[in-house]
C-alpha cells in the first residue's frame, strides 16, 4: 500500500521540505506552555544563506502555520522592556510600516533537543499590520529583546516533506499527545485523582510520597477532569526536596447540587514554572465554565462561585458589599479558602476588570495563605525561610546552567495560543 503523503503537521526535527521554491531542513526543535495552558511547537528551519522560523498550532480549534524571520531590535528597544502586560502603545513603526497592538502573552519556552531543565520564560507583545504581516516584540527573562517579523502561510505551501526524527523527549504523536514526561504522573494522577472524587476531600498519598517523572505542569492534571463542564483548580501546597520541585492541588467541582473536593498527590514541575507561581499559592490556578478551560492565577472561586447567583448574593455589611453564601453553600468559602478569607465586592469588582488582566489583590497570595489553619500546615508553611529562599534560588540556578546556552534565536508561538490584547 502506498504511504500517504506527509503534510506540514508531520515535520520534526531533520525533515526536510520545499517551501517558497526552495528547499529548507528543520534544524531545531522547540515547544511553548502558554499562560492558557495550551502548548505549540515551532522549528528553526534553514537553507544555504537564510534562516527562518516555522510555528505550528495544531491543537483543537486551532489550525495555524505561520513563517518568521528575525530582524536587528528597533530603535525603541530598551523601551521594550518598560512595557506591561498592556500598556504596550497602540501602534509602532518599523522599516516603514505600521503595526497596530493586538495581543499579550507569556510563555514557557523549551528546547527539544537539549537536556531537560533548560526552560525559559518569555512575554511577548504582538502588532499586525493592515497586510496581515505580524511584528513580534519577545522580553526574555534575562532581559534580552527579540523581534520577528512574519505572517501565516497555507499548508498547502509546504510540498514533498520527508520524515524527520523525534525528539527523547516528545512522544509519538508530537504535541497532540502528552510529552514522554507525562506518562508516569498522569497515571499516578488519574488513580489518586478518581479515589479522591469518591472521598471527597481526603488525600491518597501520604504527605512524603513523591512521583519520580517530572510532569508538564497542568496539562496532564487538567486532563483528569475534563469530563466536568465546570470546575476549579487551586495550588493548595508547593515542595521542594533534592533540587526537586512539587505542586499539589485542590479539584473543586458542584455534582448535582453537592460540592465535590478532592486533593491530588504530588506533581513535579519545572524549577521556572514553580518560581514562576511561587506567590500564588491558595490561588485557583484553572476553571472550567461551560466546557472552556481557562487558565491563570486568581482568587479561589471568583471565575465558578462568587458573584454566581445560584451559590449566593451580595450582602451590605457596614457600606462594604461582602458575599455570601446561600445556606446550602455555607461552607463552600471554608473549601475555598479556609474561611481567611470573604469576598469583597471591590475586590471581585476589580478583578472582574478587562484592564486589571492578571491583578490578584494583597489579600489572596501566598503570604496572605500561609496565616490560615491549611497555609500554616502545609509543606511550603512548615519550610523555614532559608529553605524557601533555596528552593527559589535553586530555580535560577538551575536555569542559567542551561537555557540561555542552547537558544540561538528562536521565539514564540502566534495568535491563537493567546490571551490578553488592547492597548493603551
Amino acid at each position: 500500500m502506498e504511504k500517504p503523503k506527509l503534510t506540514v503537521q508531520d515535520i520534526r526535527y531533520k525533515s526536510g521540505f520545499e517551501y517558497d521554491g526552495k528547499h529548507w531542513r528543520a534544524t531545531g526543535e522547540y515547544t511553548y506552555e502558554w499562560q492558557d495552558g495550551r502548548w505549540s511547537r515551532e522549528f528553526e528551519i534553514s537553507r544555504s544563506g537564510g534562516v527562518r522560523f516555522l510555528e505550528i498550532e495544531d491543537q483543537e480549534d486551532i489550525q495555524r502555520i505561520l513563517v518568521f524571520r528575525k530582524e536587528n531590535p528597533p530603535a525603541f528597544e530598551k523601551k521594550i522592556t518598560t512595557w506591561e502586560a498592556t500598556n504596550a502603545p497602540v501602534s509602532i513603526r518599523f522599516r516603514g510600516k505600521n503595526y497596530k497592538f493586538k495581543e499579550f502573552s507569556s510563555a514557557i519556552w523549551d528546547d527539544r533537543r537539549a537536556a531537560a531543565g533548560n526552560e525559559e520564560t518569555v512575554k511577548v507583545w504582538d502588532f499586525y499590520s493592515e497586510d496581515g504581516e505580524i511584528f513580534s516584540a519577545e522580553l526574555w527573562e534575562e532581559g534580552e529583546v527579540e523581534c520577528y517579523v512574519g505572517r501565516e502561510v497555507s499548508p498547502n505551501a509546504f510540498k514533498n516533506i520527508t520524515a524527520g526524527e523525534q525528539p527523547s523527549r516528545f512522544g509519538a504523536g508530537g504535541l497532540s499527545e502528552v510529552p514522554t514526561g507525562c506518562w508516569m504522573p498522569l497515571i499516578f494522577i488519574a488513580f489518586i485523582g478518581i479515589i479522591n472524587i469518591f472521598q471527597c476531600g481526603s488525600s491518597s498519598s501520604s504527605q512524603y510520597e513523591y512521583p519520580t517523572n517530572k510532569g508538564r505542569e497542568f496539562t496532564s492534571i487538567v486532563k483528569e477532569f475534563d469530563a466536568n463542564d465546570e470546575f476549579t483548580l487551586i495550588l493548595r501546597d508547593m515542595d521542594y526536596k533534592s533540587s526537586q520541585h512539587y505542586h499539589k492541588y485542590e479539584y473543586v467541582t458542584d455534582t448535582a447540587g453537592v460540592i465535590v473536593n478532592s486533593e491530588t498527590g504530588w506533581y513535579e514541575v519545572t524549577p521556572t514554572f514553580f518560581k514562576q507561581h511561587a506567590n500564588h499559592l491558595g490561588l485557583q490556578m484553572v476553571h472550567k465554565n461551560g466546557g472552556t478551560k481557562s487558565f491563570g492565577a486568581a482568587p479561589p472561586g471568583f471565575s465558578q462561585f462568587v458573584g454566581n447567583e445560584n451559590y449566593g448574593r451580595w450582602v451590605d455589611n457596614y457600606g462594604a458589599e461582602e458575599w455570601e453564601y446561600n445556606a446550602e453553600y455555607d461552607d463552600l468559602n471554608a473549601v475555598l479558602t479556609d474561611g481567611f478569607s470573604t469576598p469583597v465586592r471591590t475586590v471581585y469588582d476589580n478583578w472582574r476588570n478587562p484592564t486589571s488582566t492578571n491583578y490578584i489583590p494583597q489579600d489572596y497570595n501566598t503570604t496572605f495563605y500561609l496565616i490560615s489553619e491549611r497555609g500554616a500546615k502545609s509543606n511550603w508553611g512548615m519550610m523555614t525561610d532559608a529553605q524557601r529562599k533555596q528552593a527559589l534560588e535553586e530555580t535560577t540556578r538551575r536555569r542559567s546552567s542551561g537555557g540561555r546556552y542552547y537558544r540561538t534565536g528562536n521565539r514564540n508561538s502566534r495568535t491563537g495560543i493567546r490571551s490578553g490584547g488592547g492597548g493603551k
